[in-house]
């Protein structure tokens, strides 16, 4: 019953709008009242919660991420890939999701993604026909790719939280992204059929102009092409750690932006690094109130008796495979997706060991599981976004954007709980 009423209060806040951190630390609170905790260690619990050195990648993706957008890096990037498969029917949406794999291969930010993609892209893809709801849905939707393609943030953050290799937890989010891209390819040139006259300016045009195109566009990309492979190669190399990653992709994002495509200026680095630091300080005040709730569920052993429940109906590992899918999912619907780690993942991650389930393979489960639910109602920050970004209703959006979870998201998250050698294949 003590568990019950802090639960019930946190979904009655999220559904009547009140923000996510108020949220759950409001039900924090009552919970620990409850139990007859001392309210006055609630503000070290917090801390603590986001007192992490591997923490600290997250501010420094986020902000590297912001600056490719406001310095010019995605514009080359989404240009060259552009001028790649120009040819080809569908080629704009093509784009959105192989420049979301690139973008997220830097950012690490599926919401970042979502939002450069979205206005860079929009204008063109309404100019070779397609609907603004789908380019919405499809925007939506592959910037799913930018939480797998590492370095991805939920990573890092169930890194943390379970002990995990985050360099282990990249990998697999390599495998489980080329999925994805695999999947959303297929699907989007299986509905262009549906639009006869969804050309791009490229098709229409020669191949001598097209090879013009392609060399006046690589040039600039090159440098924005070499930050993923700087960043990977140097985590990898063991040059430097995740959160040292992150630092290096600010200071090479800065370096590009203000002496190679000289598109940022001081007053717009300023607004740059304001904008992350809002986005960063929102995230984390949202992390630090999910540990304190993560707390209250420990003390008030709601966090063993799930575990024992779960253990009581989980008589093999796909069994429980399934219910955490499940209680992820209904998690994830209505809370932001670290949040979402910082709660189960602790819960979850034991029982999936004790079963013999590797937990690089339960963390790829569960990141492309949120990966999910960014783009389902109600929460569903992918598509607010991009709604926005791309000028769509939300409501028309929708129907697009069940056809690409439903036959291309979903299917991965079955493959990947099913046959976990499709993410632990690099290791």
């Amino acid at each position: 019953m003590i568990v019950a009423v802090p639960l019930v209060l946190v979904v009655v806040l999220l559904l009547v709008g009140v923000a996510v951190a108020a949220a759950f630390g409001l039900g924090s609170i009552v919970g620990l009242e409850m139990l007859g905790q001392d309210l006055a260690a609630a503000p070290a619990i917090m801390f603590a919660g986001v007192d992490s050195f591997p923490l600290m990648a997250v501010p420094f993706f986020l902000l590297a991420g912001t600056l490719m957008k406001d310095g010019g890096i995605s514009t080359r990037l989404v240009r060259f890939i552009g001028s790649i498969i120009g040819r080809v029917r569908g080629s704009a949406g093509l784009t959105v999701i192989y420049a979301s794999a690139f973008f997220g291969a830097i950012s690490g930010s599926s919401v970042a993604t979502v939002s450069a993609m979205g206005s860079i892209l929009s204008p063109e893809m309404r100019r070779d026909g397609y609907p603004s709801h789908y380019i919405g849905a499809l925007t939506a939707v592959s910037g799913t790719l930018g939480i797998l393609i590492p370095p991805s943030i939920p990573m890092i953050v169930f890194g943390i939280a379970t002990g995990t290799s985050i360099g282990d937890l990249f990998l697999a989010g390599i495998s489980a992204g080329v999925l994805l891209i695999i999947a959303l390819t297929i699907i989007h040139l299986v509905l262009t059929r549906r639009f006869p006259d969804v050309l791009t300016q490229a098709t229409m045009t020669t191949e001598e102009r097209d090879s013009r195109r392609l060399r006046r566009t690589f040039g600039p990309a090159v440098p924005a092409l070499t930050l993923p492979f700087l960043i990977l190669g140097g985590i990898y190399g063991g040059v430097f750690t995740p959160t040292e990653a992150g630092a290096v992709a600010c200071l090479a994002a800065i370096l590009l932006g203000f002496l190679v495509y000289r598109t940022l200026t001081v007053p717009s680095l300023s607004k740059t690094m304001r904008e992350a630091a809002i986005t960063t300080a929102s995230l984390l005040i949202i992390l630090a109130a999910g540990t304190l709730f993560s707390r209250f569920l420990t003390l008030s052993r709601a966090s063993t008796e799930m575990a024992e429940w779960v253990a009581e109906h989980a008589s093999n590992p796909l069994v429980f495979l399934l219910l955490a899918n499940i209680v992820i999912a209904a998690v994830a619907l209505f809370v932001e997706e670290n949040t979402t780690i910082i709660i189960l993942a602790p819960l979850l991650v034991p029982i999936a060991v004790a079963l013999g389930i590797d937990p690089v393979h339960f963390g790829a489960i569960m990141v492309v599981n949120m990966g999910i639910s960014l783009s389902t109602p109600p929460m569903a920050p992918n598509l607010f976004i991009a709604a926005k970004a791309c000028d769509a209703s939300f409501t028309q959006m929708t129907k697009p954007t069940l056809i690409f979870l439903g036959f291309g998201a979903l299917p991965v998250l079955v493959l990947v709980t099913l046959f976990p050698d499709m993410v632990l294949f690099f290791r």
